[in-house]
């Protein structure tokens, strides 16, 4: 169950490169509903792409003064149709998930992090195993079903989420072709003006802005662009920075500006100390 911090990690990553993080938003949802006398503290991150769910973390605090044992096989997530799902929890492989989980003990003011997930919807595929997301609408409850054993015996309880206002999923990507040149002012067998074409696809934040590309260049090479202002509609300039490689491996950096109107963009910079002036045909 390392799929939820894979999907934090990843979206750090590939905006750092310039790619695709898609529209996966981890965020704390409300809870609305919680057991008044548990020595139990739950937190829930929930990581959300546009109307479907896709990972749950729980940051599950024992306040009390004595041990408390986490019976796993009598837990469960329960939907907002009310359905009750049994779920697995960090650790438990896959393949073992219809098998008895182990409980796990937090002693006094101490705590565990659990990524969660229902067991129905773990599958294989021809391709490896799944995590099928869960559809959810803002507004609905989404609620976990704990047991936990202590000196006194058995405890149940509640804890409940209500669903805030999801971000909606960002725009499709789209290819884009920069057409431009190098002016070369220091290789004397070399032509006054390289050609440089890359082709591109791009990568949009959760609120529809132009955040990067990443493409493959005439050079042989890979190319990736950060912008460091949003591109909109209503916000045509941005400045950038990015980096690649010619001949397979050889780096370049980049610095520069691009101007957006419609389909066409006006794009000038360096290509390391070399400027470089071009159009940029979006398709």
């Amino acid at each position: 169950m390392c799929r939820f911090w894979r999907l934090k990690r990843l979206a750090v990553v590939l905006f750092l490169c310039g790619l695709p993080v898609g529209g996966v938003e981890v965020m704390k949802w409300p809870v609305v509903e919680k057991p008044s006398n548990s020595p139990l503290q739950i937190e829930g991150l929930f990581a959300a792409e546009g109307r479907f769910l896709r990972g749950i973390e729980l940051t599950i605090t024992n306040q009390g003064s004595e041990t408390i044992v986490l019976i796993w096989d009598e837990c469960s997530l329960v939907l907002p149709n009310r359905e009750s799902l049994k779920i697995i929890h960090t650790g438990v492989k896959y393949i073992e998930k219809e098998k008895p989980q182990a409980s796990t003990p937090i002693p006094p003011k101490t705590f565990v992090k659990e990524a969660i997930w229902p067991i129905d919807h773990i599958t294989w595929t021809s391709s490896g195993w799944i995590e099928r997301p869960l559809e959810i609408r803002t507004g609905d409850k989404i609620s976990l079903h704990l047991a936990w054993r202590d000196s006194k015996g058995k405890h149940y309880a509640f804890w409940t989420w209500e669903i805030p206002l999801l971000p909606k999923p960002p725009p499709p990507p789209e290819v884009w072709l920069s057409i431009s040149g190098i002016v070369n002012f220091l290789v004397p067998d070399a032509p006054p003006v390289i050609p440089w074409l890359v082709l591109s696809w791009t990568n949009y934040n959760k609120e529809g802005g132009l955040i990067g590309y990443v493409g493959i260049n005439v050079g042989l090479g890979v190319s990736f662009r950060t912008f460091l202002g949003k591109l909109t509609q209503t916000n045509n300039f941005s400045t950038y920075w990015g980096w690649g490689t010619v001949l397979f491996f050889l780096p370049y950096i980049e610095f520069g500006f691009i101007y957006q109107t419609g389909w066409l963009a006006i794009d000038a910079g360096l290509w390391w100390i070399y400027p470089r002036v071009g159009l940029v045909i979006e398709f």
